[in-house]
C-alpha cells in the first residue's frame, strides 16, 4: 500500500484507533487500584496502534506537531529509562532519600556493598507507569498527524464519551439501586460514570464545554450559518455535562465551571462573527430561550434529586491526616528528601505510607497527592521540574507563533480546555486518570497543529 495515495483511509485509521482505545480507557482506567486487565489490554491495543501508525503515517503528514509528538514520546522513554538503570550501591546511597533505606537494609542483615539499585525505589511501578502511558502517546500521534481538516473528529469521540458518562451518571442518581457502578469504592448515589472519583468525572463535564465550542467553530470556518440539528445536539450535550458537573458536588468542579462556560460561549461567538445579519434572525432567539429553559430546569431537578452537595464529592477540606492539606504536609517532607532524581514513577503511594504518622494510620490509605505537580516533583525531582517548564514553554510559544490574536477560536479552545485541566491538577489526580490523560494529550497535539504545515491529501 502506497503511504502517498491512502491518507484518507489513514486518517479513519487513526481516529478508529483513538475511539477504541479511549472507549477502553473509560471503562477500565476509571479506578488505580482495580481494572487492570482491561487496563493491559488498552496497553498492549496502545502499542500495537502506535507502531502500525508509525508505518501507515503519509510522509507530508509528519509535520512540526507530529514532530514534537515523536520528541516528547522520546524524552520520557529516556527519563523512565534512566530511572530504571541499576546504579552500584555507592552511588545509589548518595542520592537524596536513600541512606535510611540503605541503613534499614544492612539492619535486616542484606549485603548492600554487592547489591545494585534502580534510581526508582520500585522498578516495577516505574515500568507499569510508563506502559500506562502508552494509550496517551498512540492519542497523541494520532491527533498530530490526521488531516487538519478532521480535527474536529477526536473531539467528537470525547464529547460522545461525555455524553455517555453524563447519562450514566444520571441513572446512578434516579436509579441507585441499579448496580450501575463498576468499582468497590464507588458511592452509590453519586453520578460517577465509570470513573472511580467523582472529580475525574467532573473534570471531563467541564472540559466538554470549550470542546463544543470547538467543534461547531471548526464545523463552520467560513462563517456559515449551522444546521439546527448542530445547535440542538450541542446545547443537548452542554445542558447534560452542566447538569452532572452540578450534581456531582465537586468543589474544583464549581469553581472552574464559570471559565468553561464562559469561555465556550465567548470562543463561539468569535468564531460566527462573519455569520451574515439574516442568520440572527429572532426565531433562533426564541430556539435559545426555550433551551436554555429547559436546561435551568434539568440542571436544578437534578440537584434537587443529588445527595452529594452535603458531601462535595467526597473532598476532604480540613486539616486531618487523610485531607487535601494533611497531605499536602507529608507529600512536602517525601520532597524534601527526594528533590534530586524523585523516588520513582508510580512510588508514591509505598513512599507516602513511609512517611505518614503511625499514629493516624486508619484503613483509608493514600494512593495519590490529589495535586499532579506535587506528586510529579516527588516521582521525578528536578526533571519533573524541567519537564513542566518545557511544556509550558511549548504552550506559549504556540500562542504566540501568530499571535493571540491571530489565534483561531478552535485552537483558544482547545487552549481553555488545556488549561483547565491543569488547573484542576493543582487539586486533584485528574491526570492519572487514563481517559483525562489520553483527552489531554490529544488536545495538546491537536493545539499544536497549524494550517499549513497540513497540505490537502
Amino acid at each position: 500500500m502506497s503511504r502517498r495515495r491512502h491518507p484518507a483511509l489513514y486518517d479513519w485509521i487513526a481516529l478508529g484507533a483513538i475511539a477504541i482505545v479511549s472507549l477502553s480507557a473509560y471503562l477500565g482506567g476509571g479506578s488505580s487500584t482495580e481494572g487492570e486487565g482491561v487496563r493491559l489490554f488498552t496497553i498492549g491495543l496502545s502499542g500495537l496502534c502506535l507502531i502500525g501508525l508509525a508505518v501507515l503515517v503519509p510522509r507530508r503528514r509528519f509535520g512540526r506537531a507530529a514532530k514534537t509528538v515523536v520528541v516528547v514520546i522520546l524524552l520520557l522513554s529516556l527519563v523512565f529509562f534512566v530511572q530504571l538503570v541499576p546504579l552500584p550501591d555507592g552511588l545509589w546511597s548518595a542520592l537524596p532519600g536513600r541512606d535510611f533505606i540503605a541503613l534499614e537494609a544492612e539492619r535486616l542483615g542484606t549485603n548492600p556493598s554487592s547489591t545494585w539499585r534502580s534510581v526508582s525505589l520500585s522498578p516495577l511501578s516505574t515500568l507499569l507507569t510508563y506502559l500506562e502511558l502508552m494509550p496517551a502517546f498512540l492519542a497523541a500521534f494520532a491527533a498530530g498527524t490526521i488531516s487538519y481538516r478532521k480535527l474536529n473528529m477526536p473531539l467528537l469521540i470525547f464529547v460522545s464519551l461525555a455524553f455517555f458518562s453524563g447519562l450514566w451518571g444520571f441513572a446512578q442518581i434516579l436509579v441507585p439501586s441499579f448496580g450501575l457502578y463498576l468499582w468497590d469504592g464507588n458511592i452509590v448515589g453519586m453520578p460517577t460514570g465509570a470513573f472511580a472519583n467523582i472529580n475525574h468525572q467532573a473534570d471531563l463535564m467541564i472540559i466538554t464545554l470549550p470542546m463544543i465550542a470547538a467543534i461547531l467553530v471548526h464545523a463552520s470556518p467560513d462563517g456559515r450559518d449551522l444546521s439546527k440539528l448542530a445547535k440542538t445536539g450541542a446545547g443537548v450535550i452542554g445542558i447534560t455535562a452542566i447538569a452532572c458537573l452540578a450534581a456531582a458536588g465537586s468543589i474544583a468542579g464549581y469553581i472552574l465551571l464559570p471559565f468553561a462556560l464562559g469561555g465556550a460561549v465567548l470562543l463561539f461567538l468569535s468564531g460566527q462573527e462573519r455569520r451574515s445579519r439574516r442568520s440572527r434572525n429572532s426565531r433562533y432567539r426564541i430556539w435559545y430561550t426555550l433551551l436554555a429553559v429547559v436546561g435551568v430546569i434539568a440542571i436544578i431537578g437534578t440537584v434537587i434529586s443529588s445527595p452529594q452537595l452535603t458531601t462535595l464529592g467526597g473532598t476532604d477540606v480540613g486539616t486531618g491526616s487523610t485531607s487535601r492539606f494533611g497531605i499536602l504536609n507529608v507529600s512536602l517532607q517525601i520532597l524534601s528528601d527526594h528533590w534530586l532524581l524523585g523516588s520513582g514513577a508510580g512510588t508514591f503511594s509505598d513512599v507516602y505510607r513511609m512517611y505518614e504518622d503511625a499514629s493516624q494510620v486508619t484503613a483509608k490509605f493514600i494512593n495519590h497527592a490529589h495535586n499532579d505537580y506535587l506528586e510529579l516533583l516527588v516521582e521525578f525531582g528536578i526533571v519533573g521540574v524541567l519537564g513542566l517548564a518545557l511544556f509550558g514553554f511549548v504552550l506559549i510559544r504556540r500562542m504566540f507563533h501568530q499571535g493571540w490574536t491571530a489565534l483561531s477560536p478552535v485552537h483558544r479552545a482547545l487552549l481553555l480546555c488545556i488549561l483547565l485541566i491543569l488547573l484542576h491538577s493543582l487539586v486533584d489526580f485528574v491526570l492519572r486518570s487514563q481517559l483525562i490523560l489520553i483527552t489531554f494529550a490529544t488536545l495538546t497535539a491537536l493545539y499544536l497543529r497549524v494550517p499549513p504545515e497540513d497540505q490537502p491529501a
